[in-house]
């Protein structure tokens, strides 16, 4: 699959998209205003560099873990 073609919700609006990924940014606290993006993310939501790993199973999207680090900021 080279490209992917995007419809809004209304089916008034084609694109294709440049890249074959997706992306996710969850609101924190119960807020409204989580996103799921098709094609790429959106550089707002975001700050710093994207870690990209490969996909271990596609199943379940799933991906290989050596490690993790949580921070938690009050």
């Amino acid at each position: 699959m080279d490209n992917m073609i995007s419809q809004n919700l209304h089916g008034t609006h084609l694109a294709l998209m440049n890249a074959n990924t997706f992306a996710f940014y969850l609101s924190r606290g119960g807020q409204q205003g989580s996103v799921l993006s098709f094609g790429g993310g959106d550089t707002s939501l975001y700050q710093g560099q994207i870690y990209w790993t490969p996909v271990t199973s596609e199943t379940y999207w799933q991906i290989g873990v050596q490690g993790s680090v949580l921070f938690i900021i009050h």
